[in-house]
């Protein structure tokens, strides 16, 4: 009996070790650009560059030109490139408008590791390098900034937002808590090992104590990885969050399904 005790103690501490371990590669699906991608960037685009030669984000701006009145921030999921939201911009752009469309540590063309840590380091770069190239003091390309986030990017616009603060947030898709759903797919204890702790709602909850911007919630009705009664949740949580659930919509596709209510969210 001990020894089958022993056993299945000891398979545990190694499933609890591996995961420890690998938790990194669950959580981010970072893939880089072909050469010929960064090469030959789509025509309007501007490469925002770290010193070391990283991108860490691109411009789209207004289609008429000049400097936009208003600008969104794109955080985009676990596995996107920045580039991948270049046709978001385009869907839902407006006159005056430009798009910052971020990229995250180790995804494209950006060096680095991907955690909560460097990928607001590496945001905030990409928006003090937007700033230099518009001619604009940080705090006025604030001011006249809006975030939009799916999944992953919705916690990655919302801590961005707590340390600047922003004039409009939309959340596509957000989680409460990154152990929140480490505790779906792996259960407790093992879900406290997580150290990539986004938390959702802690930020929202800091921002509310300031003054939370106007936010709205978009969730597919039929997630099948963030269920959507994690957009729920958040939302009752402070009833100035508009909450907008896309029937029928999934994880992925709510972006198109639920691009009126997006856009509808980004206008308003």
């Amino acid at each position: 009996m001990l020894v089958v005790l022993w056993s299945v103690l000891g398979g545990y501490a190694l499933l609890a070790v591996v995961l420890f371990f690998a938790q990194s590669s669950l959580i981010y699906h970072p893939r880089a650009y072909a050469p010929a991608v960064v090469q030959a960037l789509p025509t309007g685009l501007v490469g925002l560059r770290d010193p070391d030669g990283s991108l860490i984000g691109f411009y789209r701006p207004p289609h008429a030109g000049g400097t936009p009145q208003r600008l969104w921030f794109c955080f985009g999921g676990n596995a996107d490139q920045a580039l991948g939201w270049d046709a978001f911009a385009d869907e839902h752009a407006s006159p005056g408008t430009g798009f910052l469309l971020l990229e995250y540590p180790g995804y494209g063309a950006c060096a680095g590791k991907p955690s909560p840590t460097s990928m607001l380091a590496a945001n905030e770069r990409a928006v003090v390098l937007l700033a230099a190239h518009l001619g604009l003091v940080l705090d006025e390309v604030h001011r006249r900034a809006g975030a939009v986030g799916h999944s992953l990017g919705a916690a990655a616009a919302l801590q961005y937002a707590v340390k600047h603060p922003l004039r409009r947030l939309v959340l596509i898709s957000p989680f409460t808590t990154m152990t929140a759903m480490a505790r779906r797919t792996v259960g407790w204890p093992l879900c406290e090992l997580l150290v990539h702790r986004f938390d959702n709602v802690a930020r929202v909850g800091e921002l509310a104590v300031r003054g939370l911007p106007p936010t709205t919630i978009v969730h597919g009705g039929h997630d099948e990885f963030i269920p959507v009664t994690m957009g729920r949740d958040l939302a009752a949580a402070h009833p100035d969050i508009h909450l907008s659930v896309i029937v029928g919509a999934g994880h992925n596709d709510v972006l198109a399904v639920g691009a009126g209510e997006i856009n509808a969210a980004m206008g308003e």
